[in-house]
């Protein structure tokens, strides 16, 4: 994927699938789907920060093999989150 996915971006695609941040111990922020029982842990970053293809295969394959999406639509709604928050930031 040529586009830039900052963590804000992976967090946009978690929440809106139905994920809550949950505390954790240590430099991870954890999100998890109550309902499905499915877990997604990440090393802590800002909001800022450029995800590393390590994270995003991860993200993606807890959306993909749970079936919140397909992996067409996790691209997809990578590239929406990226395009809202570049338009918020252009707003600013």
């Amino acid at each position: 994927m040529a586009e830039k996915i900052t963590f804000g971006d992976l967090r946009r695609v978690l929440t809106d699938s139905g994920f809550v941040q949950t505390p954790a111990n240590g430099p991870y922020v954890v999100y998890k789907h109550d309902a499905s029982g499915a877990l997604q842990a990440f090393r802590a970053h800002r909001a800022a920060g450029l995800a590393d293809p390590m994270t995003l295969a991860s993200v993606r394959k807890t959306l993909v093999e749970f079936g919140f999406m397909t992996e067409e639509e996790f691209r997809a709604a990578l590239l929406e989150a990226a395009a809202e928050r570049k338009a918020t930031s252009k707003r600013r």
